[in-house]
């Protein structure tokens, strides 16, 4: 009966590893076909002292995070190469009967290369060595690929650009030589975001975007990667490609920007974290002064999250396996994109009336007594001066108002604060060539008032987002000549938007419970 059950368990046990790599294999399907551009190769040339190529040389090559050992042998010409490693830091070992064990250790790769690593070895037996601490050499000699790559102790130690958004792990593209991001447009949610950026002088939205291998964001989805970004914390490199591509990129001509995600190691490692803001510790905007409560817009914005990998407990003879999970989640809320909020002119003023900004009241000081120029003339609240009557009236600077009575300072009717149109023998100023044809250009206002009216638009106000985002990567290497790996990716965004800035909601699309309505 014990033997009996044994055997069961023994079936039950192969019957369940074959239905998880079945699993893995269905998952990984996108995976096996994709470009490699989450993987690196180490090749070389093995030779004697005198230069000559050693054939039927044993090259290992191991994982120094996760012990995984890939082994492959020279050819005729002493030449190797390594099948598509995961990214990492590797050692290098190279033996042959009548050699020293010849070994290199610190050998980074990155994504999308081929690294070079040449080993000489030296006659003596192989249980004497010769170590070189050192890593590959980082020039790529084996492809005309130009590429930058920034690396994971860049994302763990530099700060993040935040919008009204989650971390992007794009917004370090700062970083990268020739890219040039977008033209500010005041809108919090772009802060950090490669929207409608360029890289070496090409196009906008002309690059492609790839996550472990997979193609996720390119110029026909408007580039909007911040909408369904690579969860940062995860982010192990990323690698852009500039120029001279290989036959493996496609889709564009504007440079290839590959992340790759941190797998599992040999040693359970993670980390939890939250970002937290609130206007509650923030201080009053002193232009929303008896505009908006507090002298501040509602925020409240909490990014956290929480990552840890490890090994999985060997449980067959088939090798190593690995993985690495991050659950990134951001609660958002406020009334306005917080940085997009600016002063226009009126129609009125785009024609030199500026007539609404006066009030009739006489301007006063802080002591609450009118104020006077130094020939007597009342000053009044939001008047306007010419420039050009600027005199010196006992050693004080003196100008007259646009439409105001030079005599008396008060204003003439119909004219007060507007700037008559300029002749070649009555010129102004004020008005000029350059003022002609920018104003043609200001957008329309988002509502009629004189000051905070310009929201950008259709002002794409978030009053909620709660992104919830999930990552699952898992790595198993079945031999030397066989592994696999699958990275499980969910970005979810509910959101409620466009409230009509801080006046409050006039229309609400919410995307927790309207999803056809999400405009996101």
């Amino acid at each position: 009966m014990p033997k009996w059950e044994g055997a069961g368990m023994k079936r039950t046990l192969s019957v369940g590893v074959f239905l998880f790599l079945s699993v893995l294999v269905a998952f990984s399907g996108s995976s096996v076909y994709a470009q490699q551009a989450d993987r690196a190769v180490i090749t070389g040339i093995v030779t004697d002292s005198s230069g000559a190529p050693v054939p039927d040389a044993k090259v290992t090559i191991t994982g120094q995070e996760t012990g995984s050992k890939t082994i492959v042998g020279t050819n005729s010409a002493g030449n190797y190469s390594t099948p598509p490693l995961t990214l990492g830091t590797y050692t290098l070992e190279v033996e042959k009967e009548g050699f020293k064990l010849a070994s290199s250790h610190g050998i980074v790769v990155t994504g999308a290369q081929t690294y070079r690593q040449d080993v000489q070895l030296q006659l003596g037996s192989v249980t004497q060595s010769v170590t070189v601490e050192g890593g590959a050499e980082q020039l790529n000699t084996e492809n005309a690929t130009v590429s930058h790559t920034i690396g994971e102790t860049y994302y763990r130690d530099l700060p993040a650009v935040m919008g009204s958004d989650i971390r992007l792990a794009e917004s370090l593209l700062q970083l990268q030589p020739g890219f040039v991001p977008m033209q500010p447009n005041g809108d919090a949610i772009f802060r950090g975001s490669q929207f409608t950026s360029r890289i070496n002088g090409g196009q906008t939205m002309a690059t492609e975007n790839w996550f472990d291998g997979a193609a996720f964001g390119y110029a026909e989805g408007h580039q909007g990667t911040q909408e369904s970004s690579v969860p940062y914390t995860s982010v192990q490199e990323m690698t852009v490609v500039e120029n001279t591509f290989s036959a493996q990129y496609g889709h564009t001509s504007g440079g290839f920007i590959t992340y790759t995600t941190k797998s599992g190691t040999d040693q359970f490692h993670g980390n939890v974290y939250n970002f937290f803001t609130n206007d509650k510790l923030d201080a009053g905007n002193f232009f929303f002064t008896n505009k908006i409560p507090n002298k501040k817009l509602p925020l409240t914005q909490d990014n956290w999250g929480a990552a840890i990998g490890g090994p999985v407990p060997k449980i067959t003879k088939w090798g190593k396996t690995f993985w690495f999970v991050n659950v990134d989640g951001l609660d958002y809320h406020s009334t306005v994109n917080t940085g997009f909020v600016n002063t226009l002119p009126t129609p009125l003023q785009r024609q030199g009336d500026f007539s609404e900004f006066l009030t009739g009241a006489q301007a006063v000081d802080a002591n609450g007594k009118p104020i006077f120029d130094v020939l007597g003339r009342p000053i009044f609240q939001g008047e306007i001066f010419n420039p050009s009557t600027t005199r010196i009236v006992n050693g004080v600077p003196v100008r007259d108002g646009y439409g105001f009575n030079s005599t008396t300072g008060l204003p003439i009717s119909g004219q007060a604060n507007v700037i008559p149109n300029a002749t070649s023998s009555n010129p102004d100023p004020l008005l000029s060539s350059l003022a002609a044809f920018t104003i043609p250009n200001i957008p329309a206002l988002d509502r009629n008032t004189l000051r905070q009216n310009g929201f950008g638009g259709n002002s794409d106000d978030n009053n909620k987002i709660n992104v919830r985002t999930w990552l699952f990567r898992i790595d198993h290497t079945f031999n030397s000549k066989f592994s696999i790996s699958n990275t499980y990716y969910q970005n979810n965004r509910p959101r409620t938007a466009h409230c009509g800035g801080p006046q409050g909601c006039t229309k609400v699309n919410n995307g927790q419970k309207e999803y056809e309505k999400n405009n996101t």
